[in-house]
């Protein structure tokens, strides 16, 4: 009778661990769930924030200057000593100045003079 006893005591000893650790397990897995509630209700805030904060700044950008006209004239330097402002149209006008036409003596161009 004392082996009956004994595996009904021990039996018993397992089933009121078994009780505990089930126990245990919840409460372990219900502080588990809350504690990564938290973490996620503060990842959420933290980014609503950040969008926030990039609302805000595309808000506060200064748009670029417009571009210029085409027919601007072309700045060549600062105001200052030497500064001068050349116009499309004074472009023009001195590529075709800078050209000069060879006069050529002679009828073969070859001969002395000719600038070979």
């Amino acid at each position: 009778m004392s082996f009956v006893a004994t595996a009904f005591v021990g039996a018993a000893a397992t089933y009121r661990e078994i009780k505990k650790s089930r126990k245990l397990s919840k409460a372990l897995g219900l502080e588990a769930a809350e504690q990564a509630a938290a973490e996620t209700a503060a990842i959420e805030a933290q980014t609503a924030e950040m969008r926030r904060q990039a609302e805000e700044a595309k808000k506060r950008a200064v748009p670029p200057p417009p571009p210029k006209p085409a027919a601007a004239p072309i700045q060549q330097a600062k105001g200052g000593a030497g500064s001068s402002v050349i116009s499309p149209a004074m472009l023009a006008g001195a590529s075709t100045r800078r050209r000069k036409a060879k006069k050529q003596s002679g009828s073969s161009g070859l001969g002395y003079g000719s600038g070979l």
